[in-house]
């Protein structure tokens, strides 16, 4: 590329990518009995960001100028994280280690901003150009939404001391809203269901050894 020196600094004045994030997690159990237990998990989490970015082009062998195009943006990003499950240890054939929830995720990410071109020396060094000089153009905002509903049962059945099987299921419901405005709004939804599940075994062909061989599994 012409006039491009990969150890110069081509950014507009100001140039920045931040983050100030905030989060809490906080975990409540309590036994039910002397076979079940529930546990809640509660998350709630911030993410403050600046971004001022260029993107230098078009840069001529025949002058000493280039232009670049780029953009300030700032988004604001929550959301709220709550898992309440109930779990178990059950003897039916062996012993069970059964756990049953539901999840939910919800959260919006808020962006507003604008995009700007503007053009520069190049040679002998780049000349920066300070953020408050350049031109604004179209103002930029974009809105993202999005909800998740999981529902999950997992059980692990260990019915010898050395064989233990393990499987379960996920039913999830989504739900996503893209709302992009430059110039004129434009909104994208999307909606997904369906279900997954696993399932593994393990035997465990050394089980309390001595020596340098204390344990040897198979998967």
């Amino acid at each position: 590329i012409a006039n491009w020196d990969i150890d110069q600094n081509y950014a507009v004045g100001g140039a920045t990518e931040e983050h100030q994030t905030f989060g809490l997690i906080a975990r409540l159990g309590h036994p039910l009995g002397s076979n079940f237990h529930i546990q809640d998990t509660l998350g709630i989490s911030t993410d403050q960001r600046t971004s001022i970015r260029s993107f230098p082009f078009n840069f001529r062998a025949e002058n000493t100028r280039a232009n670049a195009a780029g953009f300030t943006l700032e988004p604001k990003e929550t959301g709220i994280y709550n898992d309440l499950s109930l779990a178990t240890r059950l003897h039916i054939l062996g012993e069970h280690r059964a756990r049953i929830g539901v999840q939910v995720v919800t959260g919006s990410t808020d962006s507003s901003g604008n995009g700007f071109e503007f053009n520069f020396d190049v040679t002998p060094d780049p000349v920066e150009i300070p953020l408050d000089q350049v031109e604004n153009g179209n103002e930029l905002s974009q809105t993202y939404d999005r909800t998740l509903l999981g529902i999950y049962i997992h059980d692990e059945w260990t019915p010898t001391k050395r064989l233990t099987f393990a499987g379960g299921g996920r039913f999830s419901l989504i739900d996503e809203k893209l709302t992009v405005t430059l110039g004129e709004a434009r909104e994208q939804t999307q909606d997904y269901q369906g279900a997954t599940g696993d399932i593994s075994a393990v035997y465990q062909i050394v089980a309390d050894g001595t020596g340098s061989l204390r344990g040897f599994d198979v998967y």
